[in-house]
């Protein structure tokens, strides 16, 4: 019996769905370098609608860099390179900050990380959040003192300090809290550094 449109497209066959799994479930690493731009530049735009231009405007929350650092961690280095130099560009499209300032901080990030990554164990969560938060303070500390120098010291505001800190801080909870959701779908799992995944 021939199946109607609308149950074909409510009820897609069990092949098209197998088939698709490994694409709808966002990662920072797939192994395939168009997805991962792809699922960087989605990251990108989710970070701009919500944090920079809507709702949640106020808060001073980063998603790009959990996910980029994530990625450094888990990709070879010259395709952490390139999504460093794409989640750069990103940001710099819509910053005040001198040119070449985010590319400068994700390209330095991306090569520390792809040097010392097989120095450590991934299959605990400690490098994980060591590797956050350091990236973390890196981009706060770096922007700081660009800030800083063309504006004088006088930027170094109590709040302005708080800001960063909560910034730190949100990258460490986001980049574990997706962490935590990868291992449980079991996107990321052994010693992930090292490992590389199924094509």
């Amino acid at each position: 019996m021939a199946r109607s449109a609308v149950d074909h497209h409510l009820n897609p066959p069990p092949g098209l769905v197998r088939r698709l799994a490994p694409y709808l479930i966002p990662k920072p690493w797939t192994g395939r370098l168009w997805l991962d731009l792809t699922y960087l530049l989605a990251c990108a735009a989710v970070s701009q609608a919500l944090l920079s231009d809507g709702p949640l405007a106020g808060l001073n929350l980063d998603l790009l860099t959990p996910w980029l650092v994530t990625g450094f961690i888990l990709q070879p280095l010259p395709a952490a390179i390139l999504l460093g130099l794409v989640g750069g560009l990103v940001l710099e499209t819509h910053s005040t900050a001198p040119a070449g300032l985010y590319v400068c901080i994700y390209l330095v990030a991306a090569v520390v990380i792809g040097l010392v990554k097989n120095t450590l164990s991934w299959r605990h969560s400690v490098p994980w959040l060591v590797t956050m938060l350091s990236t973390a303070a890196w981009f706060v500390l770096f922007e700081g003192f660009v800030a800083s120098v063309l504006k004088g010291p006088e930027i170094l505001t109590p709040m302005y300090l708080l800001q960063q800190l909560t910034r730190i801080m949100s990258v460490a909870g986001i980049g574990m809290i997706c962490l935590t959701w990868w291992r449980s779908l079991e996107v990321i799992e052994g010693d992930a550094a090292t490992e590389r995944p199924e094509p």
